[in-house]
C-alpha cells in the first residue's frame, strides 16, 4: 500500500470517528435549542428567582458568573503577563525557570473541578473564606465577599497556564520593538 493511500484511509478514519463524537453532542444541542428557546425571554434573564427556585429568572447567576471572571482576570492578568515577561526578559535558563515553566504546563492539564476543590479545601474551608455564609442560619449577606473572592483565588490558578505562554509574544515584541 503506498503511503498516499494510507493516509487517506488514515484520514478518512479519523474524520468518521469525529463525526461520530459531534453527531451525538450536536443531536443533544439540537434538542435542548428547540425545546429550551421558549423559556428564554428578558423575564427569564434579568429578574430575581422566586417561589423557591422554581419560578423566575437567573439573574443573580449571571451575575455572580461575570463577577467571578472579572475578579480573575483582574488577579491573573498582570501576575501572568508578569511572569511572562521575567521569563523571556530576566531569567536566565536556569533550573529555578525550568521548573516555573514545567508547573505552569501541568497547571494546564489539571481539570477545572480540581482547581473548584482546591478553592474550596484552601481558601474556604481551610482559610474561612466565607464559610459563615454558607453554614450560617441566618440569611445575611456577610461573608459573601469572602467566598467571591475564593472563587476568583480559585479561578486565578487555573487562568495562570493560559497567560504565561504570552512569553512567546513577548520574546517576539522585545526583539523587534525594544532592543536596538
Amino acid at each position: 500500500m503506498s503511503p498516499r493511500l494510507s493516509q487517506k484511509i488514515a484520514f478518512t478514519l479519523l474524520f468518521l470517528a469525529t463525526l461520530l463524537v459531534i453527531l451525538p453532542v450536536a443531536v443533544i444541542l439540537f434538542i435542548i435549542v428547540a425545546k429550551g428557546a421558549s423559556a428564554i425571554n428578558w423575564d427569564f434573564l434579568f429578574t430575581m428567582p422566586r417561589a423557591g427556585m422554581t419560578a423566575g429568572g437567573i439573574l443573580p447567576a449571571i451575575l455572580g458568573t461575570l463577577y467571578l471572571v472579572l475578579g480573575a482576570v483582574l488577579f491573573a492578568v498582570p501576575l501572568g503577563v508578569a511572569a511572562a515577561i521575567y521569563l523571556v526578559e530576566y531569567s536566565s535558563d536556569n533550573r529555578f525557570s525550568r521548573l516555573v515553566k514545567l508547573a505552569i504546563v501541568n497547571l494546564a492539564g489539571v481539570p477545572s473541578v480540581v482547581y473548584g476543590l482546591f478553592g474550596l479545601g484552601l481558601f474556604v474551608l481551610f482559610f474561612k473564606f466565607g464559610i459563615e455564609r454558607f453554614f450560617s442560619h441566618e440569611h445575611n449577606r456577610q461573608g459573601q465577599g469572602a467566598a467571591c473572592f475564593s472563587g476568583h483565588a480559585s479561578q486565578f490558578w487555573r487562568a495562570i497556564p493560559l497567560l504565561v505562554p504570552v512569553d512567546d509574544f513577548v520574546h517576539v515584541g522585545s526583539r523587534f520593538y525594544l532592543r536596538p
